[in-house]
C-alpha cells in the first residue's frame, strides 16, 4: 500500500548520491512510496517500473534495470533474499512513520541485509561468520577435508586445515546455563558464538545480560521472527538501556529500574560466576 513519505534535507546531502544519474535518484525516491515501513520492496524492474513511473510509456524496463543498478553500486539500496524472493531494503532511519505496519521479512533479515552492507558483503553472510553465526561444526571423529592445489608440474597437494579451537569452560558454561534458563535462545537459527559471547561479556552489565536473555525466551513469537541470538540480543538490550530501564548506581554499574521486579539472587547466579568481572560498569564476580 502507497503511503507518504519523509524527504529530510540532510537527503540532499548524502554523498551516497554524488555517484548517481539524476533519473536513478527520482526512482529511488518513488520507491520510498511503495516500500513497506521497513524499507523494503520486491526487487523487480517491472513492478517498479508500474508503480514508480505509470504514466511514462518512454521509459523501458531496461533503463529501471539500469538505474536499480547504480544504487545498488552505490550502496543506497541493499539487495538480499528471503524464502527464494529477491528484495530490496533502502535506509528508512530518517522515517516518521505514524502507526507502522510490520514487514512480511522478519526484523533480523533485514538488519542482516543492512549490516552486510556496511561490511561489504551483498547480502549473503557467508563471509562473516561471527556475524551470522555460519562457522561449520564438523562433527566428532571427521576430519576436516582442506584444500587442494596443484604446483607447476602439475602434482596435487593437500593441505590440512586446521580444526577449530576447542571450547573454553566458560563458553561451556555459558550455553548450559542459557539451556536451563533461556532454552529458547538456544534454540534460534543463529545461536551465539565463543567470539560473539566475549564480547557481550564486555559491552554489557551482567543483569542486562541475563534479563534480556530471559526476556527473549519469555517473547512467544522469539523463534519465528527472529534468526540470530547476538544480533537479537543486542537489540533489546540496547534499547532497554536507552530507555532508562536501567539506572546508573553510585559506583558506576547499572541497576535494575523500580519496575524491573528484578531480585538481587542474580549476583549469587552462576551467570555471574561464568562472566567473571568482564561485564561492563565494574560488576565484579560473587
Amino acid at each position: 500500500m502507497p503511503r507518504i513519505r519523509t524527504i529530510v534535507p540532510e537527503f540532499w546531502e548524502d554523498e551516497r548520491f554524488s555517484n548517481v544519474s539524476l533519473p536513478a535518484w527520482l526512482l529511488y525516491i518513488g520507491m520510498k512510496n511503495f516500500a513497506d515501513d521497513s524499507g523494503v520492496i520486491l526487487a523487480n524492474e517491472v513492478i517498479i517500473k508500474s508503480k514508480v513511473f505509470p504514466a511514462r510509456e518512454d521509459i523501458r524496463k531496461q533503463q529501471v534495470s539500469g538505474w536499480l543498478k547504480e544504487l545498488i553500486e552505490n550502496s543506497v539500496l541493499v539487495p538480499f533474499t528471503y524464502e527464494n524472493k529477491s528484495y530490496y531494503v533502502m535506509d528508512f532511519s530518517s522515517e516518521r512513520i505514524d502507526k507502522p505496519q510490520k514487514s512480511k521479512i522478519p526484523e533480523e533479515v533485514i538488519e542482516k541485509a543492512l549490516l552486510s552492507a556496511q561490511t561489504g558483503n551483498s547480502g549473503t553472510f557467508e563471509n562473516i561468520p561471527e556475524e551470522s553465526g555460519t562457522v561449520e561444526n564438523v562433527p566428532a571423529g571427521k576430519d576436516r577435508k582442506g584444500k587442494e592445489s596443484k604446483g607447476e608440474d602439475g602434482s596435487t597437494t593437500r593441505t590440512r586445515e586446521e580444526p577449530p579451537p576447542p571450547e573454553s569452560e566458560n563458553f561451556k558454561k555459558f550455553k548450559a546455563w542459557i539451556d536451563a534458563n533461556a532454552p529458547n535462545v538456544g534454540k534460534l537459527k543463529e545461536p551465539f558464538t565463543e567470539a560473539q559471547f566475549e564480547r557481550i561479556k564486555q559491552d554489557f552489565p551482567i543483569e542486562v545480560i541475563e534479563n534480556t536473555l530471559r526476556s527473549m525466551h519469555n517473547y512467544r513469537e522469539l523463534l519465528k521472527k527472529y534468526v540470530s541470538a547476538n544480533l537479537t540480543f543486542r537489540k533489546w538490550a540496547k534499547k532497554d538501556m536507552e530507555d532508562g530501564k536501567y539506572r546508573k548506581t553510585t559506583g558506576g554499574g547499572t541497576a535494575a529500574g523500580g519496575n524491573s521486579n528484578v531480585s538481587d539472587d542474580y549476583k549469587r547466579n552462576i551467570l555471574e560466576r561464568i562472566l567473571g568481572s568482564g561485564g561492563t560498569g565494574g560488576m565484579q564476580g560473587g
